[in-house]
């Protein structure tokens, strides 16, 4: 049932002026970035779940209203908003890029499953032990 969706109504009604929803996501991450900065003055790097790639089936009864442009969009915008904050930004979903069918990776087709989750998290732990070699 969409009208119990939880995405916003303008998502389920496809009445989305993305320029505006774009320039308001990436000044949301800019002030939670500069609040992550004040608080952690020595931080270098924000780990982020980005906005992933989305399965285009029926488990995502949104897929086809969301443009995949705009994707790009919100990833850019935030590893601006990073830059501008003075981090790098690692992108924790680009290791399942191309993976967005795949049931094991993302079993909703647009979360990642515990799964990936643990792979991710070995693959940093190996950057972790490497950086304090």
């Amino acid at each position: 049932d969409k009208s119990r969706s939880h995405h916003p109504k303008c998502f389920r009604e496809g009445k989305v002026n993305w320029e505006t929803f774009i320039l308001e996501y990436m000044q949301d991450v800019y002030r939670l970035l500069y609040a992550v900065r004040t608080c952690f003055p020595s931080a270098k790097k924000v780990l982020w779940r980005t906005t992933p790639e989305v399965a285009v089936d029926d488990r995502n009864p949104w897929w086809h209203i969301v443009p995949p442009y705009i994707t790009s969009y919100m990833n850019n915008a935030a590893k601006y908003a990073a830059n501008k904050n003075g981090f790098e930004m690692i992108f924790m979903d680009i290791m399942a890029a191309g993976r967005a069918s795949d049931m094991t990776w993302t079993p909703d087709g647009i979360h990642q499953s515990s799964t990936f989750n643990k792979e991710y998290f070995n693959v940093l732990l190996n950057v972790l032990v490497d950086s304090f070699r």
